[in-house]
């Protein structure tokens, strides 16, 4: 066996220990992903790759030996090794991409092999060799960080999951911040940045651009309410995730973009008023906001990505723009208590999973405008009736999944008189056991 397949032992929840045999030179993706009860695994001396993803959520796995023939470490590799406590990188390993120990609460220290020509280690912080690149603040780490003068880059992933951090200080040096850096710091209560940085600035502990246009990270354990400030126009990825204690943000009318994960698990925010200037919502914007209730998406609004209301599981009632073109997969998935819904006129694409799991959903209305559905759209909801006002029935490349489970037993399809006989004898449609008209 020379190599471990994608997924190989993926979810394996009960597995504790793994010996792999020394043929095997390359780990796939996500081969000991979600693994929880994993503990010990002993790496051959010939691998030379660990893939991504793929010791994700082991969250059992205390410690773990790379060896010496591993150049290559993927990106979220070790994300989520909450008991991982320290961790050594050979003198071969040449590259090491984003939020590979990302979210390892426990990591106390990452040293380096002194032969290893790529990265160093300084006080438990991993640099690349040079001091010019900081990759990862281990998740334990606690207090205050102060940012050596040389780095000019901070990885993505830098800080994520450093939950007893409280400040970090940005040096004048600091040029480019990767994706979500500072997100799951609980308790971060300032981002600092040097009054002579020409690219970012730091306004009452939270971090923007230079010109303040672009809001990048509010620390985690910011509490209470929180005013945007006018001129803001893009409030970047992550910008306010994982604030749980934030319970109302106000967003200015000179906001424009949305990012992804803008918002998500602002679980204590009951309403968000979104203003007509903005144009785009990002990926997961508002996913896990758990208390959310309402929320009205304004005219202008054309893109909402994929995710971006997942888990919203208290959002009773949204409202859609007629300038809504496009959806993301999922975006209401688990949406529970999501009873009522209408589908805007530019929207003619209901996405994969769009209302997957929206348990309160009992009647949907699918108008003459939409012309497609994609696979799961609807499934594990309780629908007991699907009226479609279109006479030709929505395609979808593989009909029978979009409705899913007991639907088609339970539910009644109801079309227009003109087009009965198009929806019984079209794929997937004409599994209803009730077919109405009106």
């Amino acid at each position: 066996m020379r190599r471990i397949g994608d997924y190989a032992f993926n979810e394996c929840s009960s597995l504790a220990s793994v010996n792999i045999p020394e043929s095997a030179t390359r780990f796939g993706d996500y081969v000991f992903s979600e693994c929880s009860s994993l503990t010990s695994i002993t790496l051959p001396k010939s691998v030379t790759r660990i893939g991504k993803y793929s010791f994700d959520g082991c969250t059992s796995l205390a410690s773990i030996n790379i060896p010496k023939s591993v150049t290559r470490i993927g990106k979220y590799s070790f994300y989520g090794c909450t008991s991982l406590t320290s961790i050594k990188i050979p003198k071969g390993v040449a590259r090491i991409d984003g939020h590979a120990f990302g979210k390892c609460f426990s990591l106390a220290s990452i040293t380096v092999d002194s032969n290893n020509s790529d990265f160093c280690c300084v006080d438990g912080i991993l640099y690349n060799i040079d001091q010019t690149k900081l990759f990862c603040c281990p998740g334990a780490r606690a207090g205050s960080v102060s940012i050596p003068k040389s780095v000019t880059h901070l990885a993505d992933g830098a800080f994520y999951g450093c939950s007893k951090l409280t400040s970090i200080n940005i040096p004048e040096s600091v040029t480019f911040i990767g994706e979500f850096v500072f997100n799951e710091c609980y308790n971060l209560t300032s981002v600092n940045v040097d009054s002579n940085n020409r690219r970012f600035s730091s306004v009452d502990g939270i971090l923007y651009d230079v010109d303040q246009t672009e809001l990048i990270s509010c620390p985690g354990a910011r509490a209470g309410g929180f005013s945007i400030p006018q001129g803001v126009t893009h409030i970047g990825d992550g910008a306010f995730g994982d604030c749980p204690n934030l319970t109302s943000i106000d967003i200015p009318e000179s906001v424009t973009h949305i990012g992804d994960s803008a918002f998500e698990n602002c679980t204590k925010v009951t309403n968000f008023n979104i203003p007509s200037s903005v144009t785009e919502i990002g990926d997961s914007a508002f996913r896990s906001c758990s208390s959310l209730e309402n929320i009205d998406i304004p005219e202008g609004v054309t893109h909402i990505g994929k995710w971006a209301f997942c888990d919203c599981s208290n959002l009773t009632n949204i409202s859609l723009p007629d300038s809504l073109k496009d959806i993301g997969k999922g975006i209401f998935r688990r949406c529970y208590k999501l009873a009522d819904f209408k589908i805007p006129k530019g929207l003619k694409h209901i996405s994969e999973c769009t209302f997957c799991e929206c348990s309160s959903l009992k009647v949907i209305r699918i108008p003459e405008w939409v012309t497609r559905i994609d696979d799961f759209a609807f499934c594990n909801c309780n629908l007991e009736s699907v009226i479609c006002a279109g006479v030709t029935p929505p395609e979808s490349d593989d009909v029978p999944h979009v409705l899913y489970g007991q639907i088609y037993e339970n539910a009644t399809l109801v079309v227009p008189k003109e087009a009965e006989k198009s929806y019984k004898a079209a794929r997937g449609w004409r599994k209803f056991k009730n077919i109405e008209t009106e």
